[in-house]
């Protein structure tokens, strides 16, 4: 009983969640044009009917070319004597000429949803992801939901086209199915019976797999990684070496063959319920004729007219079974709509104020006995951080990997929220400020910086303030301080060159010439602080010499706050930071921290022994 009751409570809910979704997708088809979504609607009410008005006429023609024949006319003298002929010849003419019209005016806005309006609207679900936290990407769940959303995406075009069919086949069905019980009662009964089992099969079809598909999510999500492992043009060298491109396809294989296994069990479970199905069709197709044929040998109705009922009694028996298919599809791709209108609803979880950033003015950044665990995790990866950076400050954040040194860079670009205490800025706390000011004080480049191969150099610089038309002039500069400009002058296409070979005339860069295209960009963003995590991990320590006087001498007036393990760009700060297991153990000057002879002194003295002749 209490099973019964539960099952009811799910069917209700998927119902309202159909319901839902359906009204969800009609509303962004009538946001996106209102006009061609009436147009298309409407074109395809009209088109639905147009058949029934067809089979009228051929079934009136053949009455009247029947009367004809039976009169004895042996040839045409003129209209007058076929006039009943020729009207209704050309009435049917007219309803072609319609359900011809309609037919292209719906698949011409059929098509314009399809390859405008959907596309236009997936980009605007990619720009969603694009705008969800740096927190929200590492979250499994979240994960989950953007790759279902991305799956599922082109059933909303699905789903609106056979929303519109099944209201198309409604129409239709509606009227073959009022002819049928006005000729035959007890026929249109037994007619409708005889659909109800084939539905029954599609609908346990429909839950399966999707019970299926939405239990093997992240089994899926997992082949695909591995698949798109396969081309990845930056993993094809480890793969040709290590020959580790076997194992990933076997494992690919192995994933997609046991999905493809288990999907194909459920199709061979519908084939086999259909098989009786198909038995109950045919019965139906024997026994509408016999039928309709005693009520013709009664005198009931014309030849013209049971070539009509007939018709329609086929059509109607064929149209329910077709609509009750449409109609389980739209609820099966209403149920997967699910995920892409879950997508559109996650809000970034970093609260935001409503104070701007005065950017004119210097910055003191002040963390203020702060401490941070990641989600789900028990260990914190910073305790009690005090320290103030003041305005125009270099300074350097050392410590071993995992000391936590990323993470706080992360805390104060506001990728997290600090599990407690407070980050300022000009003694404000940085959730009061808006988001789109506060990023406009800072510019970050990290280990794994962006380079963007389907750019030029040009875009690639520029982009670092993309709201303004870009200054041939600055970028320039800001690629010299980044020595950067003299490479540059010797591509083919100077700063024109497009950055990836897999594009005409493109070319691939060395590892140390990205990063510092990476620099420049930074360089062209000329914000009040500078944050470098690692910059210069690809560039030899001559290069990087050069690089980081250049940065001193650029940001004279900035904030620049520098993770690094290289002691030899350090030493330079005016400030050192040191953690260690996510506290601050020491902080000075590189001759201070030199002096106490602690953990800093202790491994900057192992670093330089290893730059020393005997040791090389």
């Amino acid at each position: 009983m209490e099973k019964k009751a539960q099952e009811k409570r799910m069917s209700v809910k998927k119902l309202r969640k159909f319901i839902s979704n359906s009204i969800w997708v009609y509303k962004q088809m009538f946001r996106i044009s209102r006009l061609d979504s009436s147009i298309l609607i409407l074109s395809s009410l009209i088109n639905s009917a147009v058949p029934t008005i067809q089979a009228f006429f051929s079934a009136k023609l053949l009455d009247e070319i029947i009367q004809v024949v039976d009169q004895g006319l042996t040839e045409i003298r003129s209209l007058q004597d076929i006039r009943n002929i020729f009207t209704t010849i050309s009435l049917m003419a007219l309803s072609y000429f319609l359900q011809n019209l309609t037919r292209r005016i719906r698949r011409y806005y059929d098509d314009k949803f399809r390859r405008l309006h959907f596309r236009e609207f997936e980009l605007e679900m990619v720009r969603n992801i694009s705008k969800l936290d740096v927190q929200q990407f590492e979250d499994p769940r979240i994960s989950d939901s953007i790759q279902k959303a991305k799956d599922n995406f082109y059933k909303i075009q699905v789903l609106t086209q056979s929303s519109i069919e099944f209201t198309s086949q409604l129409v239709s069905t509606i009227i073959t199915g009022t002819i049928s019980f006005t000729i035959s009662p007890l026929l249109f009964i037994f007619v409708t019976i005889l659909s109800i089992p084939n539905n029954i099969i599609f609908a346990k079809f429909i839950r399966n797999i999707w019970n299926f598909y939405n239990n093997n999510i992240e089994r899926n999500r997992r082949g695909w990684w591995l698949r798109g492992s396969l081309t990845d043009e930056t993993e094809l060298p480890e793969h040709k070496i290590t020959r580790s491109d076997r194992y990933i396809y076997k494992r690919v294989k192995s994933i997609f063959r046991e999905h493809w296994t288990e999907e194909m069990e459920i199709l061979k479970k519908r084939v086999r319920g259909e098989l009786f199905s198909i038995f109950l069709n045919a019965l139906t197709l024997m026994i509408i004729p016999l039928v309709l044929l005693q009520k013709l040998l009664q005198g009931q109705f014309s030849i013209g007219d049971f070539t009509f009922y007939r018709g329609r009694f086929m059509d109607y028996s064929g149209e329910l079974d077709y609509m009750f298919g449409i109609f389980l599809e739209i609820v099966d791709n209403s149920s997967y709509i699910t995920y892409v209108r879950d997508l559109f609803d996650i809000r970034s979880e970093i609260k935001e104020g409503d104070k701007k950033l005065d950017l004119s003015k210097p910055m003191k950044i002040e963390f203020r006995d702060l401490s941070f665990k990641y989600p789900k995790e028990k260990k914190y990866s910073l305790k009690d951080i005090n320290l103030t950076i003041h305005p125009s400050d270099e300074v350097a954040i050392v410590g071993e990997n995992g000391a936590g040194k990323t993470t706080l860079i992360k805390l104060l670009l506001r990728f997290y929220e600090p599990t407690k205490g407070q980050i300022l800025i000009n003694d404000i706390p940085i959730d009061e400020y808006t988001i789109t000011s506060y990023y406009k004080a800072f510019s970050a480049i990290f280990q794994d910086y962006n380079i963007y191969e389907a750019l030029d150099v040009k875009e690639n610089i520029g982009i670092g303030k993309p709201d303004a038309e870009f200054n041939l002039e600055e970028i320039k500069r800001a690629s010299k301080a980044a020595d950067a400009h003299s490479f540059i002058e010797k591509l083919d296409k100077k700063y024109g060159q497009i950055l990836s070979k897999q594009f005409t005339d493109g070319t691939k860069l060395s590892k140390g010439q990205t990063q510092k295209i990476a620099i420049a960009r930074n360089f062209y963003r000329n914000t009040r602080i500078l944050i470098l995590d690692e910059p210069t991990a690809s560039i030899d320590a001559q290069a990087e010499h050069k690089i980081f006087d250049r940065i001193y001498q650029f940001t004279e007036d900035k904030t620049v706050i520098i993770i690094s393990h290289r002691f030899s760009t350090v030493r330079k700060a005016q400030k050192i930071f040191v953690l260690s297991n996510g506290r601050l153990i020491e902080s000075g000057s590189h001759e201070e921290l030199m002096e106490i002879k602690g953990v800093y002194s202790e491994a900057f003295n192992l670093q330089a022994e290893g730059y020393q002749p005997a040791n090389l």
